[in-house]
């Protein structure tokens, strides 16, 4: 069966997916804690590293504090 669902999204659609700014996801990816990949001079995230950054947010008993990023 046949999965058309992007492996990669914009910043935008990151930064949607996420529930937070453009210039959040922006420094989640600059500052390191959000893996990104370049093709060409377009940033693209992997909807894989998106699901992985949500999972190390949580811990076992339930959803930690976040720290803002400004």
């Amino acid at each position: 069966m046949s999965d058309d669902r992007p492996l990669l999204v914009g910043l935008d659609e990151a930064a949607r997916r996420l529930a937070i700014s453009r210039r959040s996801l922006q420094s989640l990816v600059y500052g390191g804690e959000l893996r990104s990949v370049l093709i060409g001079r377009s940033r693209r995230i992997a909807v894989e590293d998106l699901e992985a950054y949500v999972d190390r947010l949580r811990d076992p008993d339930g959803v930690q504090a976040l720290r803002v990023v400004r």
